[in-house]
């Protein structure tokens, strides 16, 4: 899609077109707490998803800046947080935690799909 996320500790998130660097569309948090992770995902719709440690709370908004779904996390750290395709080229996010579980969740409402 050509574009990336910035996060920031003001709970603002801003997606850019990646060619020219200008600002698509601007996100916050519903409570302007801070954002300390973010991804974008296409399939099976487009948006992003964002985490904030303070509230433990993933929120996500289709790109059109409308807010999906929110899903409580159980750990306050996760780690290395990253889209991946499913045999159906469906996204799915994928990340670590602190306590060492891998979990899997479904996009765009972040149901959990897998905790190993």
């Amino acid at each position: 899609m050509n574009l990336f996320l910035t996060s920031s500790y003001d709970g603002s998130a801003n997606l850019y077109n990646l060619w020219t660097c200008k600002i698509i569309r601007s996100f916050s948090h519903p409570n302007l707490t801070a954002i300390h992770s973010g991804v974008i995902t296409q399939n099976p719709l487009a948006g992003i998803a964002l985490y904030s440690r303070e509230d433990h709370m993933w929120h996500s908004f289709s790109i059109n800046g409308s807010f999906l779904d929110k899903q409580r996390e159980e750990c306050s750290h996760i780690v290395q947080p990253l889209i991946v395709k499913d045999s159906y080229f469906m996204d799915k996010l994928v990340y670590g935690t602190e306590r060492g579980y891998i979990v899997m969740r479904s996009l765009p409402h972040l149901r959990i799909l897998k905790k190993l």
